[in-house]
């Protein structure tokens, strides 16, 4: 009785919270779940700030909660800068899809091919690692880059080839392609790839390939002083503030800006139906190219949440379970930010949320919410 009163009291408080002017469309349904499963969502947590949307059959409606910045600040809004973290990769994995569709790279490609730099590539049991090795976690790479002993990386700066092959040397974790562990590195080393065969930034043609032409307005390397002051604060999990860190632009592995809004973008590209220009994209992006059945190790309980059925390009996919239909998912952590990015492609729901704490139970509860949100929504 006593928590049935509790989620009450939440429900009633939440549906008192305006709903951002995002990409508001007239849906009460929409609202009603967003206001509700927000509202009960942060007071479960604790989390001091959630900006959420959900997109359904070409609606959708953003909504913020607690406070962005601190005590006495406001909530946050559609407009909401935040630390992308590791969601960039969805954004990786799509610049890869372009490029092979366009014939100028290949899954079967060794990095080698393209950077000419002169280093010895790790192999074991006689697989080296192939460009959809790095786009699948599948590398053999480990997690983090290491700097060399005495060194600091500078988190606003390229990483250069010699600090690539000080991380190369190291033993491979598992043959390339036999098993799954979650690296940064390996999208570090994919960026450059890319910029090799596009021949031109990775952000710039990142741009003109998907932000532009799909209206993205926020999505950015270098946010303005207006952004900035509407930016989501990260917290540790003591609650103290995380100082935010550089974005280095070539990098693919995560660190951009972005706001809900776009990230409603984002979903309904993913959505999107049409055999348009990106269809074939669209198509290579969201194939499940490894599957969980025989592959060994498989380790993304660190960065992921969920279960892992198959890898596309950067997405964890679920198969259907339950009432629960096919979900392809991203969670991304940086400065304190942790963000979660999730659609069902054959039903037209998606769910983007972000919390301003790193809380593992909460970030575990985000991804709970998101699918609950999905399955009610496109119930099999």
């Amino acid at each position: 009785m006593r928590s049935f009163i509790v989620r009450s009291m939440v429900a009633a408080i939440a549906t008192l919270a305006p709903v951002a002017a995002a990409a508001a469309d007239d849906d009460p349904l929409l609202q009603t779940m967003v206001e509700q499963s927000g509202g009960t969502f942060v007071a479960a947590t604790g989390v001091p700030a959630l900006i959420m949307a959900v997109v359904h059959d070409g609606k959708s409606v953003v909504a913020g909660f607690g406070e962005r910045a601190g005590p006495g600040s406001p909530k946050p809004d559609g407009e909401t800068i935040f630390r992308t973290g590791s969601l960039y990769k969805t954004f990786s994995g799509a610049m890869l899809s372009s490029l092979v569709a366009d014939g100028r790279l290949g899954f079967e490609d060794r990095p080698e091919t393209h950077l000419k730099w002169g280093i010895d590539w790790p192999a074991m049991n006689g697989r080296d690692i192939r460009v959809i090795d790095l786009a699948t976690h599948a590398s053999g790479l480990a997690r983090d880059i290491e700097p060399p002993a005495g060194q600091t990386l500078d988190p606003a700066a390229s990483i250069t080839p010699e600090v690539f092959e000080a991380n190369l040397k190291p033993p491979l974790l598992f043959a390339p392609g036999t098993g799954v562990s979650y690296s940064n590195v390996g999208f570090d080393i994919l960026s450059h790839v890319m910029v090799a065969a596009a021949g031109e930034p990775y952000f710039d043609y990142l741009t003109e390939t998907i932000l532009k032409p799909n209206g993205f307005t926020s999505t950015t390397l270098t946010p303005s002083a207006g952004q900035l002051a509407n930016r989501l604060h990260g917290q540790g999990p003591d609650g103290k503030e995380i100082p935010d860190a550089g974005v280095a632009p070539p990098d693919a592995s995560g660190g951009y800006f972005s706001t809900a809004n776009d990230m409603v973008r984002w979903l309904k590209w993913h959505l999107r139906t049409e055999r348009d220009g990106d269809a074939e994209m669209r198509l290579l992006d969201h194939a499940q190219w490894l599957s969980r059945d025989g592959l060994s190790p498989i380790f993304l309980s660190t960065a992921e949440v969920g279960q892992m059925d198959a890898m596309g390009l950067a997405w964890v996919i679920m198969h259907p379970a339950g009432d629960r239909p096919l979900v392809y998912q991203k969670t991304g952590g940086r400065s304190g930010i942790i963000s979660h990015l999730a659609f069902s492609p054959a039903r037209g729901v998606g769910v983007f949320a972000a919390i301003n704490r790193f809380d593992a139970g909460a970030a575990a509860q985000l991804a709970a919410m998101a699918n609950t949100i999905i399955t009610d929504l496109a119930s099999r």
